[in-house]
């Protein structure tokens, strides 16, 4: 597990944040040996680790009882003062913003504030489930150092029941299991981070995406990314791309994004996930997309319609032809027709004289 300690805020004050998408934040005065909020995070959650959460019912006795295994979890259990251990993490209330854990070494603009709140209270529920994932991975490993076996991370995922074999299973077969190489620096800081080493043209999207996919160490003298090992990875890329007319833009696309991934079917975006607001993306998915018109269907309509014009051409001769021999029939035989007859014959003329009216 990481060995990252709580540290005290810089001498300068504390670092100021500005929202990205809906789980990240982004440096406001970007320092590479500065403070980062994903590692004290990580050392606030780890510090403030409630333990076994027990459910009482409304008689006092436990009725449920359970290690914390999510975000949620922090905020069942309480200490002696009756504080939940979220609440400590997180001040809900903007009155004691600054009060919380977090917030003693991080701040925003005051008109991000709950924006703010919004996007630490995402990234917490992540944060905590990917901390509980790679717990599991560490006890694994433990068990087999203490049986003087070598075991790695790798090794360790494929060790577990069934169920969780069957889900790691079906996560391969996603589209996009790629992981990001590296350490977890998200995608927000890894674009400041080559912004600030290489300057703003080898910080935009898609070199920003190759670089989180291929290796920040394999960057070349000139801030290229290597090329990426995954073909899944790469296809996303290169269909992103695609959509997209400029590739140096800093700013995630989110019609391509919408387009790329399909939607949101799994709750998340193929690039850039969580340094996008998923409304931007979602948007795109009520509108209805124009299609350009075939040329051979619309050859094909044309002549059908055609066709139905000539059709009905013949029909309309057909029946003039029709009501002239019945007429004579009847003159013939020196007898009126039925006045049902000629009250029907009176009522279609009137329709298609409305007809040709509305279409002329």
């Amino acid at each position: 597990m990481s060995r990252t300690e709580l540290k005290m805020a810089p001498r300068s004050g504390r670092v100021e944040l500005a929202p990205k998408g809906h789980r990240q934040f982004r440096y406001v005065a970007y320092n590479p040996k500065g403070l980062k909020y994903p590692s004290q995070v990580g050392a606030i959650l780890k510090r403030e680790y409630p333990g076994i959460v027990k459910v009482y019912d409304e008689q006092g006795n436990v009725v449920k009882q359970h290690p914390a295994l999510s975000w949620n979890d922090y905020y069942w259990k309480k200490n002696r003062d009756g504080i939940s251990y979220a609440r400590r993490v997180k001040q809900e209330s903007l009155v004691s913003f600054v009060c919380s854990l977090f917030w003693k070494l991080f701040t925003v603009h005051p008109r991000h504030r709950v924006t703010a709140d919004n996007i630490l209270e995402a990234y917490l529920v992540r944060r905590v489930s990917n901390m509980v994932y790679q717990l599991r991975l560490e006890a694994v490993k433990m068990y087999f150092h203490l049986r003087d076996e070598t075991c790695d991370d790798t090794r360790a995922r494929t060790i577990g029941p069934r169920k969780r074999k069957i889900a790691q299973d079906c996560c391969m077969c996603s589209e996009d299991n790629a992981q990001n190489r590296g350490g977890s620096r998200n995608f927000s800081e890894t674009q400041q981070l080559l912004e600030h080493t290489f300057g703003s043209e080898k910080s935009g999207i898609l070199n920003t995406y190759a670089v989180m996919k291929s290796g920040f160490k394999t960057i070349n003298s000139t801030g290229r990314a290597a090329p990426i090992p995954s073909q899944k990875a790469q296809k996303c890329l290169d269909d992103y791309r695609q959509l997209v007319s400029d590739e140096n833009s800093q700013e995630l696309d989110g019609k391509a994004l919408h387009i790329v991934g399909n939607g949101m079917k799994h709750g998340r975006v193929p690039i850039g996930d969580g340094a996008v607001d998923k409304a931007i993306v979602l948007i795109h998915g009520k509108s209805v997309g124009f299609n350009p018109i075939n040329p051979t269907d619309y050859d094909r309509v044309i002549k059908e319609n055609e066709q139905l014009k000539e059709t009905n051409g013949i029909l309309l001769e057909e029946n003039s032809v029709n009501r002239a021999l019945i007429m004579a029939m009847y003159s013939d035989f020196g007898r009126e027709p039925p006045s049902e007859l000629l009250r029907r014959l009176q009522s279609i003329d009137a329709r298609r004289q409305q007809v040709t009216i509305f279409h002329a």
